[in-house]
């Protein structure tokens, strides 16, 4: 393997379910710093408690790793904590996922400062093993997105946990002016409907946010509606996931964000938008990606037919002007 990385025959590590001795782990961390092709690093279900100083320190100041995953390996905070410091000089890293790990105040006080001064694009937390009187603590994250202080695009914090306080305090970095996350998953958490009201009165302010996930919470239809009722005055957000039970709030969830994705914004301010911008959004429409979840028949003709709607300002005359705009009456279906 460290012969691999230096001469380029190997790009691409994956390691799972492997015990190795101390032995391989300073052969790794050999590769790691003599490393000029390889860009993948994944453990899956390894023990690397023993070894996360030697690997770290051989990861540090590589300037060729893109991707690192240590998937289930039941890393603990300060060791965790330890090896994030080391990937501060990774001046490559773009994606890092600490999946199933027990990263705690360390650690993402760690994280917090590795977001500020790298280039990471994609950081995932999912499922940290918070037990009961346990906290994750996602200060140091929050305010690492304030202000675009970091480059981050992705972001799972989903099973840790999360209660309405969490979310205010990822919710309030959002708005002081973040233009870059675009996928933010909460899933599994602790969020009620005070939590749901929080995220649905920023949601107009989140302009960059394209995917929200907050499936399996315990907020109940009020909290639900609270988000739905926010759609009209977002004009990014093309997927938003609810917990089971609010089909039908779902399904109107689901149209705003199909509006969305159509284009919905370039209708989104009071004076017209000029008649050669309409055809590229429904050739955009034509060309939209249908996700698993949206019926091929129906999704592309409710975004043409919504950004119609919504778009009226092209087609207004005299008369329009005299009798006042078209009705502005929700529809869901066409």
């Amino acid at each position: 393997v460290a012969v691999g990385m230096a001469t380029g025959r190997v790009q691409s590590f994956w390691f799972s379910e492997v015990q190795p001795d101390p032995a391989t782990y300073h052969a790794l961390a050999t590769g790691f710093k003599y490393n000029r092709f390889a860009y993948e690093l994944r453990f899956k279900r390894c023990r690397l408690s023993s070894a996360m100083e030697v690997i770290g320190e051989g990861l540090r100041g590589n300037r060729v790793i893109q991707s690192i995953t240590l998937e289930q390996c039941s890393i603990v905070d300060d060791l965790l904590a330890a090896f994030v410091t080391c990937l501060r000089q990774c001046a490559s890293l773009q994606k890092l996922s600490l999946e199933g790990n027990i990263c705690r105040s360390q650690g993402t006080t760690e994280l917090g400062l590795l977001l500020r001064e790298t280039t990471v694009q994609s950081l995932s937390l999912h499922n940290q093993r918070i037990e009961e009187q346990e906290h994750l603590d996602v200060f140091p994250l929050a305010d690492a997105l304030r202000r675009d202080q970091s480059a981050l695009r992705f972001l799972d914090l989903s099973r840790n946990c999360l209660g309405d306080d969490d979310i205010r305090l990822l919710v309030d970095a959002l708005v002081e002016d973040n233009q870059k996350l675009e996928t933010l998953h909460l899933d599994q958490n602790l969020v009620t409907d005070e939590g749901a009201r929080i995220i649905a009165d920023a949601l107009p302010s989140l302009v960059a946010l394209k995917t929200l996930a907050l499936p399996e919470n315990p907020f109940g239809e009020r909290g639900a509606t609270s988000i739905l009722n926010a759609m009209p005055d977002n004009y990014t957000l093309e997927t938003c996931i609810i917990p089971s039970g609010n089909n039908l709030i779902q399904r109107k969830i689901r149209w705003y964000g199909n509006l969305n994705k159509g284009g919905r914004r370039l209708f989104s301010t009071p004076r017209a938008a000029p008649l050669s911008v309409f055809p590229l959004a429904l050739e955009r429409v034509n060309n939209m990606p249908l996700s698993h979840d949206w019926n091929p028949e129906i999704a592309p003709s409710d975004v043409i037919y919504g950004l119609l709607r919504l778009g009226q300002l092209l087609f207004e005359d005299e008369e329009e002007e005299e009798n006042g705009p078209l009705s502005s009456k929700n529809e869901f279906s066409v």
